[in-house]
């Protein structure tokens, strides 16, 4: 557990802030709940796009968000990780505890099954602020009752609870899904029909407001509606075997490891090593099929992986993070596998596997590190509190993109950038203000030209703005502008910008 955890806080401080999959818009979710004291929608603002993921985690992470309020907010982006060792650290406890149910008395082969929980995906993600670290402890949870509770006693009180954790994971996220529904079937199978409703009704009252929500908001179940125009540049692409076979080999590099947004990724041939080494579990598996628990691992881990497959043939996003469900599953077959072995033989596959993880981690730490070292991430300034109408056009399409009205931008400073802005060079673009009160602030542009892929080679200038102003952008060369990045800074606590949009005159 102890290297685990310590892989688990190298990735938290060594990966920059917002360099995981999402990260910004998994941030904007819980610090939106505690400034706003309410859901956030799909409609928000731009970083929002994760609004339609049910709450369960970003209710958890409030906490940490206001604990670290004070810090810079460089360190407040980084801190806020917290959220997602913590959950780390209780998956790895709660495991512990069922591997000392199923396997009482045998440490070694308690520790080999602990370190399943340490490959570096899932370690990675535990210094990640997302919420793909709480499917793991809810699939652990799972597993507890799988394998455990629901063999030695189950009666009432146990429904109960039981349904508490279903719901509990209907809030966490829809990749679990699949997994709760096979709990569902393996633990209350043969039960009374009263357990069933005792735990159904358990799992409604605690979960049914976030479906109301989403009826309310989006007009459908699940929330996804929003979702499917976001992903609608993601349509599945796949047409045959070949592409089923390359999506494969990319959810399994992925489940292993494939670290931050711009996916860095080990040497190829070490995922030809890895695959060899999953095949030779496989194998030995399957010689032990006769076992009942081992049947039921062998057939959930089936039912999760056609579940993500089939999602990539509406929207392609062949993610192995998305499999952090089976981890558990995986680590009690590892065991079962290792406890055949003899006394001297569990004690060597103990040795392996901590070399194992700690090489893999270990390699993994020093790419991110090499990767940031030679292309540093543009810093976010993240707003504490930012109130964003959805962007509308105004006056001439080509010419003025109007970008939010009475906007308010908390001390010490914003920055969030304007995605795909077209404005023809020729016609002096401006950026223009229109604030309350007569507090100056400092306002800084910065912009690229037209396919430029990152602002390595940025321009930027910048004004301190009193009630009105404008600032022109100069660009000398005959091409077009996008992604321009606005930051502003004062001393006071809060600015209002009563018109803010960008034009050409």
């Amino acid at each position: 557990m102890l290297l685990c955890a310590t892989c688990a806080l190298l990735y938290l401080f060594i990966s920059p802030p917002t360099s995981s999959p999402d990260e910004i818009a998994h941030l904007s979710y819980p610090r939106f709940l505690l400034y706003e004291k309410q859901l956030p929608s799909f409609q928000t603002s731009q970083d929002f796009w994760e609004s339609h993921q049910p709450p369960l985690y970003y209710f958890f992470s409030v906490p940490f968000v206001k604990i670290f309020s004070e810090f810079s907010i460089e360190n407040q982006l980084q801190l806020d990780r917290c959220a997602s060792f913590c959950l780390y650290g209780i998956s790895l406890y709660s495991f512990f505890l069922l591997l000392k149910k199923l396997f009482p008395g045998q440490l070694y082969l308690q520790s080999v099954g602990i370190l399943v929980l340490g490959i570096p995906m899932v370690a990675y993600l535990a210094g990640s602020f997302s919420n793909d670290i709480s499917m793991l402890l809810i699939s652990t949870w799972i597993c507890y009752w799988i394998f455990y509770k629901s063999q030695i006693s189950f009666e009432h009180k146990e429904a109960i609870f039981f349904g508490m954790l279903i719901g509990a994971g209907l809030l966490t996220k829809i990749h679990v899904y699949p997994i709760l529904l096979v709990g569902i079937i393996f633990v209350l199978w043969k039960k009374r029909l009263l357990l069933w409703i005792e735990a159904g009704l358990s799992a409604f009252l605690i979960s049914f407001w976030w479906f109301v929500h989403n009826i309310q908001t989006t007009n459908d179940v699940f929330g996804l509606s929003n979702t499917f125009i976001l992903w609608n540049s993601q349509k599945t692409t796949l047409s045959g075997f070949h592409d089923v076979f390359v999506l494969c080999g990319k959810l399994f590099s992925g489940f292993w490891g494939v670290f931050g947004k711009f996916n860095i990724t080990y040497p190829e041939i070490l995922y030809a090593f890895l695959a060899v080494i999953s095949m030779i579990i496989c194998i030995y598996a399957l010689r032990y099929l006769r076992d009942v628990q081992v049947k039921k691992i062998l057939a959930i881990a089936c039912i999760e992986i056609i579940f993500v497959i089939v999602q990539n043939f509406t929207f392609y996003q062949p993610q192995g993070r998305y499999l952090i469900t089976l981890i558990p599953f995986i680590g009690i077959l590892f065991c079962i596998i290792a406890q055949h072995a003899t006394k001297k033989g569990i004690k060597l596959t103990l040795i392996s596997s901590i070399l194992f993880i700690a090489t893999l981690n270990s390699l993994g730490l020093i790419l991110i590190h090499s990767y940031y070292q030679k292309n540093p991430v543009q810093s976010f300034i993240y707003p504490r509190n930012i109130n964003l109408l959805q962007e509308h056009l105004q006056g001439d399409v080509e010419k003025t993109q109007r970008v939010g009205d009475a906007l308010a931008i908390h001390s010490p400073a914003t920055l969030f950038t304007l995605q795909d802005m077209r404005l023809d060079t020729q016609k002096n673009p401006y950026v223009h203000f229109t604030s309350q009160g007569d507090d100056s602030f400092m306002v800084t542009i910065m912009w690229k030209r037209l396919g430029d892929t990152t602002f390595d080679n940025i321009r930027s200038t910048q004004a301190v703005i009193n009630k009105t102003g404008d600032i022109k952008i100069h660009e000398s060369e005959k091409t077009l502008l996008q992604d321009i990045q606005v930051e502003f800074q004062s001393s006071h606590d809060t600015i209002t910008l009563t018109e803010f949009y960008i034009a050409t005159n």
